[in-house]
């Protein structure tokens, strides 16, 4: 049954959010997916799945003009096949573009190129009969350029809104980049999708990245049924395709970590989604031709939260609810160091494997240590890096740690802590200002966050999210931004 046709609103309660929050009816939800104009075929997209498709990307000329777009019969066959299925389809202008702006910054200023700009995307839009824009402009800055993308926004919404059509916009999930798109931006837009991939450039899309893009655009007031979550079907460092990595061990489906790769494997998809039905009024992916097909699709997964249908592949991995193995009868003989109100699904005694899947809360002994879950997670050595899913609670030695066991009745249920919060790290903090004043030099071992500038060989660079070591002006998709 396709998502918009669904009669009646299911309500979910989110693993991660409060229970008692009442989820967005799958009738209102909406599921987002983009189709570059480069690859694919629009034969294998799954449109009973979808609520709209954005075809990826139409640039601008700085006096607002267009150019040509890639693959017009792709984009015309794209049309028709989504159309037969009710989902809306609308055309991305801009994207990453090597990281050049500039045609954006100069049209933006100047109201004759604005205005040609706009005559230009509704004629575009009329004779590839689509629904609407989705603006990638990546990214406006803070100040002056954030008011001309503000005119810029409500001159293209006075245009599209009396046709019918919609506006989106793609953003920057946190961070002070995304300060260059002001609150006025939101009366203008149907939805924000927030980029919420990329964080840094290794695991670069965890849950706890989707928890901040969302809390830092609902925190500036933007609304839940206009804030679409941003997954990514690529992994990072290794930039490889979900599908691809799928194909070589379609175990991996299952993970989150394949060949040195992070990625999100279908459990933490289906967390993801869950949350974004709680907090949110939808999910968009980065993009369609790199999901898995059949049971190990990702845009399958969601489809299985969303409409509450069989679990299918990796069904068990996240499963909300976990029986716990204490025992609290049994009389303790451990220090007052460990907390006797833990009730994990896993035996605070057991040791570490690499194969095991852990959820959040989970207590392990590694290398003499104990440490806890801080969510989903498999393969990742407790220890082993500053900012991963474990979080040290003591050193108990392993041979004490078999007979830790509360005395007192479990006060808290066997089900995953609804937030995860209080673990946040300081390198997603959505707030931080920049730490280095724009004449600091670039240093290999020092760690910069988002908004942070740096002078490296005569050049001006800004950060566009956690990094060390990686040089500025070096890789076309790296962390910086040349100013």
């Amino acid at each position: 049954m396709k998502l918009k046709k669904l009669a009646q609103a299911v309500a979910f309660a989110s693993i991660f959010g409060a229970s008692a929050q009442v989820a967005a009816s799958a009738a209102d939800f909406k599921v987002v997916g983009y189709f570059p104009s480069w690859q694919g075929s629009t034969a294998e997209v799954q449109y009973e799945k979808l609520t709209h498709i954005n075809y990826s990307f139409l640039l601008p000329n700085a006096d607002g003009s267009l150019k040509p777009i890639d693959a017009p019969q792709t984009l015309i066959d794209l049309v028709s096949r989504a159309h037969a299925e009710n989902v809306k389809v609308g055309i991305a202008i801009g994207g990453w573009n090597g990281g050049n702006d500039s045609a954006f910054e100069t049209l933006s200023a100047d109201p004759t190129a604005r205005a040609n700009f706009i005559s230009n995307v509704m004629a575009f839009i009329n004779q590839y009969d689509l629904d609407g824009v989705d603006m990638d402009w990546e990214y406006p800055d803070p100040g002056q350029s954030a008011k001309r993308y503000t005119l810029l926004m409500d001159e293209l919404s006075k245009a599209l809104k009396p046709q019918g059509k919609f506006l989106t916009a793609a953003v920057v999930a946190y961070g002070n980049t995304g300060a260059g798109v002001e609150t006025e931006v939101f009366e203008d837009i149907d939805f924000l999708n927030l980029m919420a991939y990329d964080a840094n450039n290794t695991n670069h899309s965890t849950y706890q990245v989707a928890v901040e893009s969302i809390n830092y655009w609902a925190g500036r007031g933007l609304a839940k049924e206009k804030i679409v979550l941003g997954v990514p079907f690529y992994a990072r460092p290794t930039w490889q395709k979900y599908r691809d990595i799928v194909a070589a061990d379609p175990n991996a489906a299952c993970r989150d970590l394949s060949g040195g790769g992070h990625y999100n494997g279908i459990p933490l998809i289906k967390e993801k989604t869950r949350l974004a039905l709680a907090q949110a009024g939808g999910i968009m992916n980065w993009e369609l031709t790199q999901d898995a097909p059949n049971q190990y699709s990702l845009l399958t997964a969601m489809d299985e939260v969303i409409n509450n249908l069989s679990t299918g592949e990796c069904g068990t991995a996240v499963e909300p609810t976990v029986e716990p193995s204490v025992t609290p009868t049994v009389t303790p003989t451990v220090t007052p160091s460990v907390t006797p109100t833990v009730t994990p699904s896993v035996e605070p005694s057991d040791a570490w494997s690499a194969s095991s899947v852990y959820l959040s809360g989970d207590i392990v002994i590694h290398n003499g240590n104990t440490y806890e879950a801080k969510w989903w997670n498999q393969g990742a050595e407790p220890g082993s890096t500053q900012w991963g899913p474990w979080e040290l609670i003591s050193g108990v030695e392993p041979t004490i740690a078999p007979t830790i066991t509360p005395t007192a009745e479990p006060t808290v249920t066997p089900t995953v802590e609804p937030t995860i919060a209080p673990t946040v790290e300081p390198s997603l903090e959505p707030t931080v200002e920049p730490s280095l004043p724009p004449q600091d030099s670039w240093l290999a071992t020092r760690i910069y966050l988002s908004g942070d500038r740096v002078s490296y060989k005569g050049n001006q660079y800004e950060a566009k999210w956690w990094t060390q070591g990686e040089e500025p002006g070096v890789a076309q998709w790296g962390p910086w931004k040349k100013l």
